[in-house]
């Protein structure tokens, strides 16, 4: 939690009430779990023999060029599907974060308004309701955190972390966009089982642009008290960390290319503590992960 001290004015706090509008945001968050549509640029996607098939591959150290690597050494599913590392460890240290690719089937507070319970029945705090509206107004987080999974999959430089570990300046989107156009796997390749690429529309617009520097996709933020640290380098300890950047900045002028002046939030210190509690109301302790199911992910 942020520590901070409260004055006489900011002991007393209304009680959320949240508008039509508001609501209409917090419902475009689901439902949960949102359903997966079939992949046509694979043709055995959603079929069970193939998500087996894909299991065992997972945990595949053959897979590697030494041979001692498999997925699940990053993404340990222990571990809520990340290594909880500053920084990923493959053959060597990575200069990235290992994302998670753990998500969480909620039902918290949003099922409720989507059934028009009333207030009474609601068994969610005060201060999570409170950061809730930071959220999704004040805040300006659904510019970029939007959907089921809490992203629109967009990249963006948010300035949270501006360099590698060395010093050096990290591309991000542009030196990937590069690696995409050149890889024989992209959607515009022979492994495209979709015979006539209607799928590889984004792959024929991704260009390398100068904006495109430093940019990093949006990363989902279900389950993160489970997936610290935090950042595409790792240098972000704790949500307090992270609100408290992002309380100085203009979410909508992190977007804008036009070169006009930013606005920052400056969310106050209690601001920020009920925007971590609602970000940690995001997250479950539970995790599904079986070992004795011989590496069966249900």
């Amino acid at each position: 939690m942020l520590p901070w001290a409260s004055s006489a004015n900011e002991r007393v706090v209304a009680k959320p009430v949240f508008t039509d509008n508001e609501i209409r945001v917090i419902l475009s968050h689901g439902p949960w779990p949102a359903p997966a549509p079939l992949d046509s640029t694979n043709r055995v996607s959603g079929k069970r023999d193939a998500i087996e098939f894909g299991t065992l591959l997972f945990f595949d150290q053959r897979l590697s060029g030494s041979g001692t690597k498999s997925c699940a050494s990053c993404h340990v599913p222990e571990r809520n599907w990340t290594d909880n590392l500053r920084r990923g460890v493959g053959v060597a240290e990575l200069d990235r974060n290992t994302p998670t690719l753990m998500n969480l089937i909620a039902g918290q507070f949003r099922d409720a308004l989507a059934r028009a319970a009333p207030p009474s029945s609601w068994s969610y705090s005060e201060p999570a309701q409170r950061g809730l509206k930071i959220f999704i107004g004040k805040g300006g987080c659904t510019t970029c955190h939007a959907g089921p999974n809490f992203t629109g999959g967009g990249f963006f430089n948010t300035g949270l972390s501006h360099f590698a570990p060395l010093g050096k300046p990290d591309p991000g989107r542009h030196a990937g966009v590069r690696q995409l156009l050149e890889s024989r796997f992209n959607l515009l390749g022979s492994y495209n089982d979709d015979a006539k690429r209607d799928s590889a529309a984004h792959t024929r617009q991704a260009s390398i642009e100068k904006a495109n520097f430093g940019e990093f996709k949006v990363p989902s933020l279900r389950n993160l008290m489970l997936t610290s640290p935090y950042g595409r380098d790792g240098l972000v300890d704790t949500l307090a960390e992270v609100v408290r950047h992002y309380a100085g900045v203009d979410p909508v002028r992190l977007h804008a290319k036009d070169g006009q002046p930013a606005k920052p939030l400056n969310l106050s210190p209690r601001e920020q503590t009920d925007l971590v509690v609602f970000l940690e109301s995001l997250s479950t302790f539970t995790n599904p992960w079986r070992p004795e199911d011989g590496g069966r992910c249900d």
